[in-house]
């Protein structure tokens, strides 16, 4: 008999169809509550790895298991990305963005002299003022939608000049992402945004793969922006209240310091945006 392509790859699957059998039989044997398909997971990597995928990485929305397979030519771009979720697909469900409220947004315009935004738990900016804008503008003039920090910092090549700090940065936009996987695993925006990020960004994949979710709320970053120079910045985060998934990030200098002149400059610049360049 002569098979077609499709054929030939029935067929070759067919051939399968005993050991994938088992398979099935033995995740039906061990039954797991959901959030806790440790044992699911576990068969499932130990199957990719006789498979031979050339990466594995666990813990993705907690039980969720990604496979990459290389092309052919390491470094031609082209890979394919297997994801082997414990739940349902139609369990998962994307978090709604919540519109940001006009009170909130007449806060942020009202900080001229500081820069600040309002960002979600996936670290999509949902409100800004104009010397937010000003400060990171390579975020927002790089967004085709809605801009999103993580994809600025991982995807944008601007990302690894504008800051001083670039391994802190990355390391703490990655434990934000982890933190709400393990609090909403089930949030489909986030697992398309990791999965997105892991497919594309090497440096993401082996940064998620830590598990790291240590997370600041107030601190010191350092920034080069291709305008006004280096600048120092405290900052702090305040959640906002009645809405726990947003938050609002201040940047501050203190007056007298070679910072607040920079943000006067930079305040300054963002009343005519065509004078920044990012």
């Amino acid at each position: 008999m002569t098979f077609s392509v499709h054929g030939r790859a029935f067929a070759r699957i067919a051939a399968f169809h005993p050991e994938l059998t088992a398979f099935r039989r033995d995740l039906h044997a061990h039954p797991e509550l959901g959030f806790e398909e440790v044992y699911t997971a576990a068969r499932v990597k130990q199957a990719l790895e006789l498979c031979g995928v050339d990466e594995i990485h666990t813990g993705i929305g907690k039980t969720g298991v990604v496979a990459v397979i290389h092309g052919r030519t390491r470094g031609s771009g082209r890979m394919m990305g297997l994801r082997a979720d414990s739940t349902p697909q139609r369990s998962r469900r994307s978090a709604p963005t919540p519109a940001l409220r006009a009170n909130v947004q007449l806060v942020l315009d009202a900080l001229e002299m500081a820069p600040a935004y309002v960002r979600n738990s996936r670290l999509d900016v949902l409100g800004s003022n104009a010397s937010a804008r000003a400060l990171f503008s390579h975020v927002f003039d790089g967004a085709t939608t809605v801009p999103n920090l993580a994809r600025a910092q991982f995807l944008d090549a601007r990302s690894d000049s504008f800051f001083i700090e670039r391994e802190k940065m990355a390391n703490d936009c990655v434990a934000v992402l982890r933190a709400e996987a393990g609090r909403n695993p089930f949030d489909k925006g986030l697992t398309d945004l990791v999965g997105e990020l892991c497919t594309r960004s090497d440096d993401f994949r082996q940064r998620w793969a830590r598990h790291d979710v240590r997370q600041h709320r107030t601190g010191i970053k350092r920034f080069r922006h291709p305008v006004v120079g280096e600048l120092e910045l405290g900052y702090e985060v305040l959640e906002l209240a009645g809405e726990p998934d947003l938050h609002m990030l201040v940047y501050t200098a203190a007056v007298g310091t070679p910072a607040y002149d920079s943000l006067r400059l930079l305040a300054s610049l963002a009343a005519t945006p065509a004078n920044i360049e990012a």
